[in-house]
């Protein structure tokens, strides 16, 4: 054992916590003026004078910065737990941000054994440098994770997607149901039986809040939140208005899948510009070289041959 490395890395250990808590120890504009700003909770404050005054106050002291930096940090990733939790109903995936978070740890891992199956023996044979090995064990977990979440965005705009095509073809079939006597309630649930799809599945899920005690307003703003499309969120809000007002709400469904068909109109001719100048880059790198070869190659063989 090198003892003198390891004096060196306790006299290092030693200066770091001691210069943490002189840091600790130095009163802040923030420490100053934050009594006159907000009232000190009842539990806090006492309890850590009173833990100071103890035969630990130097620990206390020392590890306070770093429990209050902690204690941030989890706020933040609850924050961030709070955005996936919204990311995965978007989605519409019965996953927890718990269970979430758990596949990407095992999707890590399964990256993580696939880099050192590949790493450890190309840096066992010498074929590449330790460092290059190192770095391939670590993108690849990381990879995975990403992966995992790139694959949770994909199925947000899938969902997105599907959820405006079959926008018009649930307003038409409201609007029939309506029009012929039924209540807003009871279109719903019509409607909800016979179809099939990612709409489908948010008009039940509509009625079972309905059912369980929610009120119509209030269940068709849980469904435009829940389903993140323009035209989704505008059709919820245009039932409930009507529902409130006493607007003819049929003719507000029709005009509403008319609006729906010439949205989806529009992101279709969008979606045929991109791709137009997308196919270009085929003709242009594989197609046109190769015309040019089949044109150009006979002529140089017959001048080489006259050669």
């Amino acid at each position: 054992m090198n003892w003198g490395t390891l004096t060196g890395a306790l006299f290092s250990t030693g200066l770091a916590l001691t210069l943490l808590w002189l840091r600790a120890r130095k009163i802040t504009l923030k420490r100053r003026v934050e009594p006159y700003l907000r009232v000190p909770e009842p539990d806090a404050r006492p309890a850590r004078s009173a833990q100071v005054r103890g035969p630990f106050a130097f620990f206390i002291e020392l590890i306070g910065p770093w429990y209050r930096d902690l204690a941030t940090w989890i706020q933040q990733f609850s924050h961030r737990s709070n955005r996936l939790r919204v990311r995965l109903e978007h989605a519409g995936s019965p996953l927890s941000p718990t269970e979430f978070r758990s596949q990407q740890v095992l999707w890590s891992i399964g990256g993580l054994v696939i880099g050192l199956l590949l790493a450890v023996p190309l840096a066992v044979s010498g074929r590449v440098p330790l460092l290059l090995a190192l770095f391939v064990a670590t993108v690849f977990p990381v990879s995975a994770a990403l992966l995992r979440d790139w694959m949770l965005s994909q199925a947000i705009t899938r969902r997105a997607a599907a959820l405006a095509t079959e926008l018009p073809t649930i307003a038409e079939l409201l609007a029939l149901a309506v029009g012929a006597g039924e209540a807003p309630l009871g279109a719903l649930e019509r409607v909800s039986r016979r179809t099939e799809g990612e709409l489908n599945r948010e008009l039940r899920r509509t009625v079972s809040d309905v059912h369980a005690g929610t009120s119509m307003e209030a269940a068709l703003r849980a469904l435009a939140q829940r389903s993140h499309v323009s035209a989704v969120t505008r059709f919820a809000d245009a039932i409930s208005v009507a529902i409130d007002r006493g607007t003819p709400l049929a003719q507000v469904l029709h005009d509403q899948a008319r609006d729906a068909r010439e949205e989806s109109r529009r992101q279709l001719m969008e979606l045929s510009g991109r791709k137009e100048i997308a196919m270009l880059v085929p003709v242009v790198f594989f197609i046109l070289p190769i015309t040019v070869v089949f044109a150009i190659y006979p002529g140089l063989t017959a001048l080489r041959g006259g050669l």
